[in-house]
């Protein structure tokens, strides 16, 4: 059955994977290199797409905002409930609406830095 699932639905089996090896960053890294031999588009973070976990978002799986080290569960809540009023524009959106007390300059900047406001920001 599972190899069938991973022939057949690659993308929401390497999807459902790299869920249940969130924990274990060296056995994420080896799923995402089997992920690309069977041509499965993997991308970073977005912040207006991707959620606490890895996401199956059209033909692409979305990292997930808790995968970024720094970023705790509390910091993604607010971001995903924030995301509800309206998309994120930029950072300094994303700055503008959610409490410094929930995301602080460094988790901004980790954000920033693994790219989350890069490539297509409208999702």
């Amino acid at each position: 059955q599972t190899a069938y699932l991973k022939f057949t639905y690659p993308t929401a089996f390497f999807c459902a994977l790299l869920n249940s090896e969130l924990d274990d960053n060296e056995r994420v890294q080896r799923i995402i290199a089997e992920a690309c031999l069977y041509k499965v588009k993997i991308s970073s973070p977005n912040i207006n797409i991707s959620n606490i976990r890895f996401k199956l978002h059209g033909d692409t799986i979305y990292g997930g905002l808790l995968a970024l080290k720094g970023i705790g569960t509390k910091a993604c809540e607010a971001i995903l409930e924030e995301r509800k009023n309206g998309k994120f524009k930029d950072a300094q959106d994303l700055r503008n609406r959610i409490a410094p007390r929930k995301l602080n300059c460094n988790m901004m900047l980790v954000l920033i830095n693994a790219g989350v406001f890069n490539g297509n920001i409208n999702g």
